[in-house]
């Protein structure tokens, strides 16, 4: 009997462990609590945390919150593995894209039901970071690979099984990496960063980019545009028959070897929107105010998150536009806190929805609103926060 106590200890800790590390599955009604409870799946919004580059794969997990009431109704663990493609399908299923780290590449790409149960681990072609689109019922997931060319992985909606795997390349043994993917009806559209073409006027080190278009039931290129001017896509998306090019030209924000100083201000390039269609290519440039680099359509205007995609230090601070479609006026803008480390928006209910994450400190991470007197507000602490999929919806009143 003397050795009763010590086995009552040893029940009690094995209890509170199981305790701790079940807490990242058992739903909740808020961020430190996991009483269970039903949420509609219209309801539920999504945060991924999956790019804190200085604790690789530490952090990761599937955040699924209420946003009638912005409590956590679950926190799914993800794999030691950097996340940075984060897509929602037409089903409503959720599917994040592992990157792998610095020692190795990663092929997986994981899909989620509405309700966040794992259905399945599809296996692609590597470093499917450039983004995952939807059409046709069908998924078409980027992979950046070696950096000399790229892959689109199509994947049949119905029965997750990959079903062709199409190569995009530029010119042979020249880096080629994806870094973009839309999908529509019309046709599947990426965009590969890339050297600059013969004849383009270059300073300093600019990002070149190209843009290819693939038919989406046979994967063939339709249409191939070289920007001759420099060019960061990091985002597209699809606009009616067209598509919009958010034009992130982001390298005149880069200190130079050595130095935490930022280049003088005359050296800092705009970045604009470019609409672009499969037959008919480059159609129209969009002059907007700085350096757009995550965007999303609402109605008949663009909401623009702006910042530099790689700067130390920023010569002007974060802020975000709202512009109108089609001729790109700015007709709103919110400036940001220097320093707010946010790489995702999404527009909900005419509000605008931020993630911040600056992945040393967590006091302010987590999904941030723009208020209706137009300053930054945290609504759901999530440390390490970097992108957000908020509930579905139809669109604004009248769409």
């Amino acid at each position: 009997m003397k050795h009763i106590p010590g086995l009552a200890f040893l029940l009690v800790f094995l209890a509170a462990l199981a305790a701790v590390l079940l807490r990242w599955e058992i739903p909740g009604t808020g961020p430190g609590s996991y009483t269970p409870r039903v949420t509609p799946v219209s309801s539920l919004g999504y945060v991924l945390v999956g790019d804190n580059v200085h604790r690789p794969g530490k952090t990761n997990a599937l955040v699924l919150f209420d946003s009638s009431s912005w409590a956590v109704v679950r926190r799914i663990r993800l794999p030691d593995s950097r996340a940075q493609s984060f897509a929602r399908d037409p089903l409503g299923r959720i599917w994040v894209g592992l990157s792998g780290d610095f020692d190795r590449a990663d092929n997986r790409v994981l899909v989620f039901s509405p309700g966040g149960d794992l259905i399945r681990t599809v296996k692609v072609c590597d470093i499917p970071q450039a983004g995952t689109a939807f059409a046709g019922g069908r998924a078409f997931v980027a992979c950046m690979e070696r950096g000399f060319g790229g892959t689109v992985s199509v994947i049949d909606l119905a029965n997750l099984q990959v079903v062709d795997r199409i190569t995009v390349k530029g010119a042979p043994g020249r880096p080629f990496l994806l870094t973009a993917i839309a999908a529509a009806d019309e046709a599947v559209v990426v965009a590969a960063a890339t050297e600059p073409p013969l004849g383009a006027t270059v300073t300093g080190d600019a990002p070149f980019a190209q843009v290819v278009f693939l038919d989406r039931v046979t994967g063939k290129e339709i249409n191939r545009i070289v920007l001759t001017e420099p060019a960061g896509i990091w985002q597209i998306i699809p606009f009616g028959r067209q598509f919009l090019l958010l034009n992130n030209d982001w390298h005149a924000y880069k200190a130079p070897a050595g130095s935490m100083v930022p280049r003088p201000q005359a050296e800092v390039h705009a970045g604009n929107l470019m609409l672009v269609s499969a037959r008919a290519g480059l159609t129209e440039k969009l002059a907007i105010p700085d350096l757009p680099f995550r965007g999303a359509v609402w109605g008949d205007h663009i909401y623009v998150l702006h910042r530099a995609w790689s700067a130390p230090v920023d010569v002007r601070d974060r802020f975000v536009s709202v512009d109108a479609l089609p001729n790109g006026t700015a007709e709103r803008l919110y400036t940001l806190s220097p320093g707010f480390e946010s790489r995702d928006m999404a527009v909900y209910k005419g509000r605008i929805y931020l993630t911040r994450g600056d992945y040393q400190s967590d006091d302010e991470d987590g999904l941030w609103v723009i208020d209706t007197e137009g300053h930054p507000r945290l609504v759901l602490p999530v440390p390490d926060a970097s992108q957000v999929i908020m509930p579905a919806e139809a669109g604004p009143p009248g769409d």
